[in-house]
């Protein structure tokens, strides 16, 4: 649960539950896969918002290829809502989307 308070604003006061659910499955000592799911809100100052919901979701595997040498790669997904708006809008609420897809060499 996160909440925020704001004594002389309460106009942008929020709360609500965040969480994090993170699985490591190491295959083999050289192998691995890693999962997550997160939730997550931040104060969001500016006239549309007072807060941000953050969705996000990923799903990665590493390979260690020799002693000091390791390939990652991961792909995921966001999903932003801004939320308690202080000015009423005339249109619908701000929403931002994102993927990431990522090769690394460690």
């Amino acid at each position: 649960m996160r909440s925020a308070r704001y004594p002389h604003f309460p106009a942008r006061d929020f709360s609500g539950n965040t969480g994090t659910l993170a699985f490591h499955w190491g295959l083999t000592g050289k192998l691995s896969v890693d999962t997550a799911l997160i939730r997550d809100m931040t104060p969001w100052t500016d006239l549309v918002a007072s807060y941000r919901v953050e969705e996000r979701g990923s799903l990665g595997a590493a390979w260690e290829v020799a002693a000091r040498t390791t390939l990652r790669a991961s792909v995921g997904r966001m999903k932003a809502d801004y939320r308690n708006p202080i000015v009423p809008l005339s249109g619908p609420a701000r929403t931002d989307t994102g993927d990431v897809a990522e090769l690394r060499v460690l």
